[in-house]
């Protein structure tokens, strides 16, 4: 496994993992610093989690990707923000689970309608990152599951699967239980949030915690805020991550 800079963008961050066949780029949204994954094995893609940026299309052109799909950890704006632009722009389908589905087109329900208080409270200023005026911002899912949905992947398995936690549309994604997509529900050296509308404490406990502690400490976590990090690695340095 390699990790390495690749570039800096006006407003977004590069970051390169290889293994094996499968490469994965990370693309960071500067001011609340929510991350896009961007992966690829042979002619196969998918993005977790997209926010706008141009530079996308052209590396999926790039590669002939001929099957795209985008998968969402969670329904809440900064994670979603990029979902129209891509259907625009690309074909794909968006795959996510029942409760992250049914919240998508509500702006209440997405949070974007709150989104100005979130960066209010974030930089201190009422202006809107990424895509302009959020209060309006809904998508739909073109794939709904209920607890997990998998499939291969080039040479590859992926798995999504419902956990709850810090909202109740979360999932996590996990790619040959190696690179694991964890949302916000683990986030390096931040205590998990659960008091957003529909996260649960008690649904943390039940689900989310057992399956982060049954992960081998080797894999590597990406989560949907800060740096890609080993599992061994984030817990060595914040073994009390397990929520506020």
């Amino acid at each position: 496994m390699n990790f390495k800079y690749m570039a800096m963008l006006t407003s977004k961050k590069i970051l390169e993992y290889t293994f094996k066949d499968l490469e994965i780029y990370t693309y960071t949204e500067t001011q609340i610093n929510s991350n896009m994954y961007v992966v690829f094995s042979g002619k196969n893609g998918i993005i977790i989690d997209p926010i706008v940026n141009d530079e996308v299309t052209d590396i999926i052109f790039e590669y002939k990707v001929k099957v795209l799909k985008i998968l969402l950890t969670h329904e809440h704006y900064d994670h979603i923000s990029g979902v129209n632009y891509y259907k625009k722009q690309l074909p794909c389908v968006v795959i996510c689970s029942a409760f992250c589905a049914e919240a998508l087109p509500y702006p209440r329900k997405n949070l974007s309608r709150y989104y100005n208080l979130v960066m209010q409270a974030h930089i201190g200023e009422a202006s809107i990152a990424g895509n302009g005026c959020a209060t309006s911002f809904s998508c739909k899912a073109d794939v709904i599951y209920k607890n997990e949905y998998e499939f291969t992947f080039g040479r590859h398995r992926i798995n999504a699967v419902s956990i709850g936690g810090h909202s109740a549309g979360s999932s996590i994604i996990l790619i040959d239980n190696m690179a694991v997509f964890s949302g916000d529900n683990l986030i390096p050296e931040k205590n998990t949030v659960v008091t957003l509308p529909s996260g649960s404490l008690k649904q943390y406990e039940l689900s989310v915690k057992p399956i982060v502690l049954s992960l081998n400490d080797s894999c590597h976590i990406f989560p949907g805020h800060g740096i890609p990090e080993t599992l061994k690695h984030i817990l060595s340095n914040h073994p009390d991550y397990f929520c506020n």
